[in-house]
């Protein structure tokens, strides 16, 4: 019996050694899964504190990948994508965490995923996600004013979505929207666009915000501006006076606090020197967005965007009456117009007597709308459910014959790069008014010659005269009045110069050259086309972006393992992003080009690296090319096609496959650190149009 004892003592004993063995490797286990997890949100808070939301956004979605029940990560996640405005994948991230967050402790998600739903134009649904909050967070008054204000907007928004107007707002091609950002456009006295974007360039090698216009007129100015004014800073939010004397603008600092100064200079001054504007600018607070009007007696008053102290909240409008060149009387802000929340980009119509700016904080259809207010009146008025949208409205402008309203906004519709909703762009629409605007010396050189007349039939013309630029012997039509021609002569507008432009556009853009995922599109198998657009392959590659880094830096450290990084890194936006980049202004070009008149052959040969064996490759570069056509096929809701079925564009394609791939480029299988996610790899893998031939 004692020996009995011992054997279960003993066995009792081992059974809790072994238990505690087991609790201690679980413990282990769970402490270096939890220093794990910690990796990756102190690098995805990194980035989100440096603002870079892309990259802050893709660390919490590696660390979810590998801890999927990990609640902060999936909070992490939804903030990120809630700052650069991926609404779909936000609101669905925000759900998550209101449904595995048991402990409560990310309490906003709910506020937050409703806010979601409302940017998606679900105002049923967000309406009563609000609703349902108005009693969780009870006893917290920041947060119940908010609801009250979100309830108002979605019932507003309800109320007013099915509104009808005679307003088509239409999107703006390339080449002046891109995949990069574009926002806060502006004109000249002759009414030629210009607008801010946020865009990395030969000369910047990071993202900074820089003046841009058409090609062929972009002014002098401007471009010295983007040299010289604030070299590696941001340079943004442009406005020429009504007169084209002065030109006002920002500059911010490239840092997660984008503190802003507004600055001018004038065309007395060769528009050589740049002043910091009088109205107290400091290091502590933002000054942005201006715009200096011009009143009907005469009077100047620069309106512009604030967050110094005195205001409602968040940034407001100030204006401040101006008394001499740098002179001005202390700013106040607009009690009237301004908010709790966020408003934004002033511009006073003196014609109507209308001060036009977004907001966040009136009721509206999403984040920003626009909206316009006479000075005087009770409150300001929605511009409606044409010029606003779910998404961020902002920037509105008249051109200076008030022809044309110009206004950015993330909306559905746009060019992007990771998200329908991440990146803004140029929209406009026809005011269906204009008036006459006085014809001045203009500042802007343009390449292109004198338009040539010859007169046939009989109807209305604007009479067109050459004026000589400051800057250049070149004469530019300047348009000045209305006149009947009626004659039995022919009349014609020769469109030489512009043709001449177009090619040389075309040509100046190749090779346009566009990547690849390994084996894609459609992998492991012997066809030689695809139903798929070359636009999908883009965006299934780009996710792939950190999968790349992690297996390119795999088994290095330190500097080599960041190093890696980087260099995958600029794999995707200098190449893989570029080339989509490329593609869209190529696209317009062509359209361009086709719509002169003029019959195009474009060769486009596909290439692999030589993973395979050279049948296959010779396959899978016809499906790389057989994508860029359905993208043709398909661009602008079918817009080539008709140029394509009556012979005046032909795609021409070659598949070169492993051919020209560089020697060195591995082909092990076993290698694909190598192989496949190496940059020398990678870029083996692309078509390429090569050519143009035009007619």
């Amino acid at each position: 019996m004692m020996k009995s004892m011992g054997t279960r003592e003993n066995n009792s004993f081992k059974s809790i050694a072994k238990m505690l063995f087991t609790l201690l490797l679980l413990t282990l286990t769970s402490f270096l899964n939890a220093q794990k997890v910690e990796k990756f949100i102190a690098k995805a808070e990194e980035a989100y504190e440096n603002a870079d939301y892309y990259a802050a956004a893709d660390y919490y979605q590696m660390g979810i990948e590998k801890y999927p029940e990990n609640v902060a990560l999936k909070y992490g996640l939804a903030e990120s994508l809630r700052k650069y405005n991926d609404y779909d994948r936000a609101a669905k991230s925000y759900r998550d965490v209101v449904t595995d967050d048991a402990q409560k402790k990310y309490p906003l998600a709910a506020y937050w995923y409703a806010v979601m739903l409302r940017h998606q134009g679900k105002y049923d649904m967000a309406l009563k996600q609000f609703e349902k909050l108005k009693y969780t967070y009870r006893g917290k008054e920041d947060i119940k004013d908010k609801l009250t204000q979100q309830i108002a907007a979605c019932k507003w928004a309800i109320e007013h979505a099915k509104d009808t107007s005679s307003i088509k707002v239409v999107h703006l091609e390339a080449p002046v929207n891109t995949t990069y950002s574009e926002f806060n456009p502006f004109t000249d006295n002759q009414s030629q666009l210009f607008y801010s974007s946020l865009r990395k360039t030969e000369t910047d090698k990071k993202f900074l915000g820089r003046f841009y216009g058409l090609q062929d007129s972009m002014a002098v100015f401007l471009k010295k501006i983007n040299a010289t004014a604030a070299p590696q800073k941001h340079i943004a939010n442009g406005h020429f006076t009504d007169n084209e004397s002065e030109f006002f603008f920002t500059v911010c600092n490239d840092d997660a606090k984008r503190g802003c100064k507004i600055y001018f200079t004038s065309k007395a001054d060769d528009w050589s020197k740049i002043e910091e504007v009088a109205i107290q600018n400091a290091d502590d607070y933002t000054n942005t967005h201006p715009f200096l009007a011009t009143t009907s007696t005469g009077e100047q008053v620069l309106y512009f965007v604030s967050d110094r102290s005195g205001g409602k909240g968040a940034t407001d409008i100030w204006s401040a009456k101006r008394t001499g060149k740098n002179n001005y009387l202390t700013p106040s802000p607009l009690s009237t117009v301004n908010t709790t929340e966020s408003e934004l980009t002033p511009f006073f119509d003196v014609d109507s007597n209308q001060l036009y700016f977004a907001s966040e904080g009136w009721n509206g259809f999403g984040g920003l709308d626009i909206y316009k207010w006479k000075p005087n009146a009770t409150i300001p008025q929605n511009a409606g459910n044409k010029i606003n949208s779910p998404a961020n409205d902002f920037g509105f402008v008249l051109s200076a014959d008030r022809g044309k309203a110009y206004f950015a906004t993330n909306r559905k519709g746009s060019f992007f790069i990771k998200a329908e909703t991440c990146c803004y762009d140029i929209w406009s629409y026809a005011t269906g008014e204009k008036k006459l605007v006085k014809a001045i010396d203009s500042i802007l050189t343009l390449s292109a010659p004198p338009v040539a007349l010859t007169v046939k039939d009989s109807l209305k013309l604007d009479t067109i005269v050459g004026k000589t630029t400051a800057n250049s012997k070149d004469t530019v039509p300047v348009i000045t009045q209305k006149i009947d021609v009626s004659d039995s002569s022919s009349l014609t507008i020769l469109q030489l110069a512009k043709t001449k432009t177009t090619t040389a556009k075309l040509k100046g853009l190749l090779p346009v050259t566009l990547y690849f995922h390994n084996d894609e599109p459609e992998c492991c198998n012997l066809r030689d086309s695809t139903p798929l657009n070359y636009v999908t392959t883009y965006e299934a590659y780009w996710r792939l972006l950190n999968d790349y880094k992690s297996n390119f830096a795999r088994g290095l450290v330190e500097g080599k393992k960041t190093a890696a990084e980087q260099e995958i890194f600029y794999l995707f936006t200098d190449k893989v992003e570029k080339g989509y980049h490329d593609l869209i202004q190529f696209s317009a070009q062509l359209l361009d080009a086709l719509q002169m008149g003029k019959k195009v052959s474009v060769t486009i040969q596909g290439y692999c690296s030589p993973l395979n064996y050279n049948e296959y490759n010779i396959k899978l570069g016809y499906r790389r090319i057989a994508s860029l056509k359905n993208y043709f096929y398909h661009y602008r809701a079918g817009v080539f096609q008709p140029f394509i079925d009556n012979g005046s564009l032909v795609l021409k394609n070659e598949s070169i496959g492993e051919e020209k791939a560089a020697k060195t480029v591995s082909d092990s299988r076993e290698d694909t650190r190598n192989s496949v996610y190496n940059p020398a790899a990678a870029v083996e893998r692309k078509v390429e149009i090569i050519s143009i031939e035009l007619e």
